[in-house]
């Protein structure tokens, strides 16, 4: 039997990725998301800050809404 935790502080990430890795980059948010899905269904929150390319912005959040993440992911910042 897993103990709740009273409180868990909000976990953070960076992540800084270039174009040709932004498949990897995807994938391995996916995998750090889904396995926080324990923290989602104690209300907490894990967040999640990366770096890529302006023109990727549109297909990662794309992703993110098939995924049903969208809300998971609080930082996005833009290179340059």
């Amino acid at each position: 039997a897993s103990e709740l935790i009273p409180y868990v502080q909000e976990e953070r990430i960076t992540v800084t990725t270039e174009p040709q890795a932004f498949e990897l980059f995807v994938h391995r948010l996916l995998q750090h998301l889904k396995t926080k899905e324990h923290l989602r269904l104690e209300r907490t929150c894990c967040e999640v800050s990366f770096t890529i390319p302006e023109d990727q912005k549109d297909a990662l959040f794309g992703f993110l809404e098939r995924e049903h993440l969208r809300g998971t992911v609080k930082h996005f910042t833009k290179e340059g």
